[in-house]
């Protein structure tokens, strides 16, 4: 694997988590996404300011983008509707979403950003490509 290949690879690994901290950020507004946003904003300012890195590699950020969709699936797994938990000493009811928008949303932006990272991943130039012409 050449330098520009792992210089790629590394901005993929940047990029992915601050995909996902802006998603979170997002569907955690009213509690604690402001500070889950500015780390997500801080990150991709990291990642734009690395010179070394290739500006194409933000593509990972649609891919981790989709975890935090996956697992607001999964916490309403027993959804939709109320959902009531009994125990010796109590019953806790919790209202439940439907997780399928959420599991195909997210899997959707994973999928995508996995295609968009393979497509913009860097080749290397071949000694056909510059066919001297004249």
């Amino acid at each position: 694997m050449s330098t520009m290949h792992l210089r790629y690879v590394f901005g993929c690994i940047l990029w992915f988590p601050a995909g996902g901290l802006a998603v979170l950020g997002l569907l955690a507004v009213w509690s604690y996404g402001l500070f889950i946003g500015l780390a997500a904003i801080a990150l991709a300012v990291v990642c734009l300011v690395i010179r070394q890195l290739p500006k194409n590699s933000f593509v990972a950020a649609v891919a981790g983008a989709g975890l935090p969709l996956l697992w607001v699936a999964w916490n309403n797994r027993h959804g939709p509707g109320t959902i009531c938990h009994t125990t010796l000493s109590d019953t806790v009811c919790a209202e439940m979403w439907n997780p399928w928008p959420f599991v195909f949303l997210g899997i959707g932006l994973i999928i995508l950003g996995v295609i968009l990272a393979w497509w913009k991943w860097p080749h290397e130039p071949s000694a056909t490509s510059s066919i001297d012409r004249h």
